[in-house]
């Protein structure tokens, strides 16, 4: 059956695409409508949460012919529009306050709406059209309410309690008389969405704090919610019905809050058995978003529906942590020791910002390329600190050999050279491919060339970890053999030793990302579908990357390097235990050298006869005495 359904939508989309191409068709009824049922289908299954991008494309259709009016004058599109108009509305209702969609567009719609519109139903709901208007009403105050401009407290609230009003003065008998026929159907339909709508009145604008929580409104409220699991018993053991009241049971799973287990349970197996009676995935999330909520301890409206809350936690973490990384430099004169944390630190919070940017901006066009951009920089700046991560934990452990100079396997100075020139090659690949990888508009070349950058990037990353972990744990060997008992180094070994562990699991992770199915071809429900799902599913993401490396910024706000090791660079640990500085030779190279240097990782432009030997290492072999010279 769902390879039926595939190859049907794959024709259908085919036969689309052809018509596109071709100039006359391209903009004819039958082309927009064939645009239009797909996407709507789409919404309607329920398989992917990102509905509103659906909507908004429709939208951007609509506009382009004209607008709303002037689509509505097309005969063949009045069942297209009445069903957009009402999955928008509904869709709202599932929202929180601060994410809605067209609410003044839908208000401004019911000045013109033909008059078959009032007096048929929706094809996806049975909600009678005075209670769908005050629902429109409803979602409209709620997003006045959030503006930031929004101060009329008191007249928010008299227009709440109009709403309520009118909706507890609606007669389901009146409904059912003007039907006709099937009179006890429309009375039960109308009592159901009767309590439905005034529930989620009280409850939405609650959340808000425009309607009071007053004991009035909770008995209220909890009588609607008694009344409507009796009603929906009876609607649900209709054939007809039950596909209609997917949107009352929500609701009252967000008023089973309030309520006993019984009602929590009803509501739960009902819309189990509503998505194999209607097939679509959208009753079992209702199911698991109910689930989450009513397992939190939140009770307000707004608390229980998806939000992308994440993206907003790691951009405070890290801004907290970018904070004292700032500070810990400035308190221990460290910038140049451990000012790369506090760089990375910035990065991340502007990469997890940009972040939650785009979860609520991801439509882009060819004139307004924004939320690409956006996109694409939240990707760069989150990709590009682990491996200056990785570069810092380099300079510190030549700051830890050069501190214990006699038990270093190569010169302290070589360490920073040797890997800061490897991180400058992977910092260069991994911009790149993070930049490719994250267009997705870029070619099938474009996005194979991405993937073997980045995988090129992880193997390199890994290799050079290995190689970290080898010249630690020879450096750590020696110092036990020498008796070195100093704090900082027992402490500075083993916070490079966590975070090189937690780095590692992040390229580990990364590599078996970049090493599965990863091309994107967002033309291709299939081939999406079929993606890694370590790239499909946002939750390893936040566990292995962000999580891991959250850790390793606040594993060096309480162990600072700045904090243990010397201010001075030239300070050493002599082997009888005491501190000496070395003396330094004079710097005679001009400022544009210098600058070089350090960008080049002291490839180039280096001082010449700056060796210093240690007089009290003569009785050292040799292999010992090559960590004996500090070049500056």
């Amino acid at each position: 059956m769902v390879e039926k359904f595939y190859l049907y939508w794959g024709l259908a989309v085919r036969s689309l695409n052809e018509d596109l191409g071709m100039e006359d068709r391209r903009s004819g009824d039958s082309v927009i409508a064939g645009i239009l049922t797909l996407l709507l289908a789409d919404v309607q299954h329920g398989s992917s949460l990102n509905w509103r991008c659906h909507l908004d494309a429709i939208y951007r259709l609509i506009m382009l012919r004209g607008g709303f009016y002037a689509v509505a004058e097309s005969k063949s599109m009045e069942p297209l529009l009445l069903c957009f108009w009402s999955i928008a509305v509904m869709g709202n209702t599932t929202c929180p306050a601060s994410d809605l969609f067209m609410t003044t567009f839908q208000l401004g719609t019911l000045k013109f709406l033909p008059q078959q519109y009032i007096t048929t139903v929706s094809p996806i709901q049975l909600c009678p059209v005075p209670l769908f208007i005050e629902i429109i009403r409803i979602n409209h105050l709620r997003m006045r309410v959030t503006r930031p401009d929004a101060a009329d407290t008191e007249a928010f609230q008299k227009e709440s309690f109009e709403i309520l009003e009118r909706i507890n003065c609606f007669s389901p008998h009146r409904l059912a008389q003007s039907r006709g026929s099937n009179q006890e159907v429309w009375t039960l339909v109308g009592l159901v969405y009767q309590a439905a709508a005034a529930l989620y009145c009280v409850l939405s604008l609650q959340s808000l704090s425009v309607l009071p929580e007053t004991p009035a409104l909770r008995v209220q409220c909890a009588t609607h919610g008694r009344l409507m699991q009796t009603l929906l018993v009876e609607a649900l053991a209709s054939k007809s019905l039950k596909r209609f009241m997917i949107w009352p049971l929500v609701v009252l799973g967000v008023e089973a809050v309030h309520g006993d287990a019984p009602m929590r349970a009803f509501v739960a197996k009902e819309l189990s058995e509503l998505s194999q009676s209607v097939g679509t995935h959208v009753p079992l999330t209702a199911k698991r978003v109910l689930g989450e909520f009513w397992a939190s301890g939140k009770t307000r409206w707004d608390a229980c529906f998806d939000r992308p809350g994440a993206p907003v936690f790691f951009t405070v973490a890290f801004a907290i942590s970018a904070v004292f990384h700032i500070w810990q430099c400035w308190r221990y004169k460290a910038f140049r020791l451990i000012g790369l944390h506090s760089v990375c630190a910035v990065l991340f919070t502007l990469g997890f910002a940009f972040r939650e940017y785009a979860s609520y901006h991801y439509i882009y066009t060819g004139t307004g390329g924004t939320p690409l951009i956006i996109f694409i920089l939240s990707q760069v700046f989150i990709n590009v600190c682990p491996p200056l991560l990785e570069l810092s934990n380099y300079h510190v452990l030549g700051r830890v050999f050069g501190y214990v100079p006699h038990c270093a396997p190569i010169p302290a100075s070589r360490v920073l050279l040797t890997f800061g020139g490897l991180m400058g090659l992977v910092e260069t690949l991994n911009a790149v491919g993070a930049a490719l990888s994250a267009n997705p508009s870029a070619s099938p070349s474009q996005q194979k060339l991405a993937s073997n950058l980045l995988i090129a990037v992880l193997v390199i990353q890994l290799g050079v970890i290995a190689t970290f972990f080898c010249m630690a744990a020879i450096f750590h060997m020696r110092c036990r053999k020498a008796a070195v008992q100093a704090k900082a180094v027992k402490t500075m070994l083993t916070t490079l030793y966590m975070s090189m562990i937690l780095i590692f699991i992040r390229c580990v992770y990364r590599l078996v990302e970049h090493t599965g199915n990863t091309k994107i071809d967002i033309a291709d429900i299939e081939a999406l579908e079929k993606l890694s799902p370590l790239l499909r599913y946002e939750v390893f993401f936040y566990i292995f990357e962000a999580t891991l490396m959250f850790l390793n910024s606040a594993i060096w706000n309480v162990w600072n390097a700045g904090r243990f090791l010397p201010r001075n660079p030239h300070t050493y640990l002599a082997q009888d235990g005491t501190e000496a500085t070395v003396e330094v030779i004079p710097d005679n190279r001009s400022f544009l050298a210098k600058i070089a240097h350090v960008l080049t990782f002291g490839l180039l432009f280096r001082r010449k006869n700056t060796a210093v030997r240690f007089e009290e290492l003569a009785a050292y072999d040799r292999n010992e005495q090559a960590g004996a010279q500090i070049h500056k």
